[in-house]
């Protein structure tokens, strides 16, 4: 009796939580795919499933802050190449590490804030904002190394994408950390749940004295700012960037935030349900890896898992209505 009360207590929970029911999804998809191949829940792979999801781990959290407030950004792909490929001719200038990466930070920061300023204060539509700064700074990348890749970056710059912190791939602890204190910032502050307030009913969270365009923007800038992280992180682990990288990556950001649970409408989602949509396309692509499967499915795996969980959320939730 206990057993049936605590398995109906997990379907209810999962109905109501998106997050939940992704993690659901993958211990079952863990444990089916550790029996298909022996080799998927190998501590060595396990690493590479996370470096794999990297760029899309950090941008994803940064983009369901934007989602939550009503918005979404399609100009994180060529933040990226821009601000890694900035990092990169800045070493290669001779210009200290830490200086390099402080001011590729800033310009993906400053990008963020022009997407924000074009859509709160200019009115523009987010979609046509960010596309057209897409197209931009993609276009500044490609003028800046005309279209050849920057490399000769010096040496101790490798730690951050391949270095290790007690024991650990540095890289993945500091994906991990920005998950953890984005979520208690979202959950926990003041300024984390503005962005809920907005975006769930931005004409109530004006009545009642907050600023819609300032949340906006910081939410923009936030976003930003996480791919100009994964831009420098990117860069590190590879030692050289291409003005091309970062093709496609704010689109798997959306899916990833769509899967763990955001609403294009805005107000809703959470930054561990973006973190788990990305891991859970992340684990779908290595086990067609180890199967040897065409790569080209790959891309297909991204939307099947991003219509089905959307599907069962919509089928679940109807069934929960009658």
């Amino acid at each position: 009796m206990a057993l049936r009360t605590t398995k109906t207590r997990v379907i209810e929970l999962s109905v109501k939580s998106r997050p939940l029911m992704v993690f659901l999804i993958m211990i079952a998809l863990f444990i089916l795919f550790s029996v298909m191949n022996v080799h998927f829940a190998s501590v060595i792979n396990l690493e590479a499933i996370g470096y794999g999801i990297l760029s899309v781990g950090i941008v994803a959290v940064g983009m369901m802050v934007v989602m939550i407030s009503g918005g979404f950004d399609l100009s994180v792909g060529s933040t990226l190449a821009f601000t890694g490929v900035i990092a990169c001719k800045l070493m290669e200038g001779h210009l200290p590490i830490w200086s390099a990466i402080v001011i590729a930070i800033i310009l993906g920061a400053a990008i963020g804030y022009s997407n924000g300023a074009l859509i709160t204060m200019v009115g523009i539509n987010p979609f046509i904002a960010t596309l057209g700064t897409m197209s931009m700074v993609r276009g500044l990348a490609l003028a800046i190394t005309q279209g050849m890749p920057v490399y000769g970056l010096p040496q101790p710059f490798a730690f951050l994408g391949e270095g290790r912190l007690f024991g650990f791939p540095f890289a993945i602890l500091l994906m991990l950390l920005l998950v953890l204190l984005l979520d208690q910032f979202l959950r926990r502050t003041r300024w984390g749940r503005l962005f809920y307030y907005v975006g769930g009913n931005p004409e109530a969270a004006k009545l009642s004295g907050i600023s819609n365009v300032r949340v906006r923007v910081a939410g923009y800038m936030l976003t930003g700012t996480l791919a100009a992280v994964a831009g420098v992180m990117l860069s590190s682990r590879m030692m050289s960037m291409m003005a091309t990288s970062g093709a496609g990556l704010e689109l798997k950001a959306i899916a990833a935030c769509i899967i763990g649970g955001a609403a294009l409408s805005g107000g809703e989602g959470t930054i561990v349900g973006a973190f788990l949509g990305a891991l859970l396309v992340g684990f779908i692509d290595d086990i067609l890896i180890l199967s040897n499967v065409s790569s080209y499915w790959q891309q297909f795996s991204s939307g099947a898992i991003l219509v089905a969980v959307v599907t069962l959320d919509i089928l679940i939730r109807h069934l929960r209505q009658k």
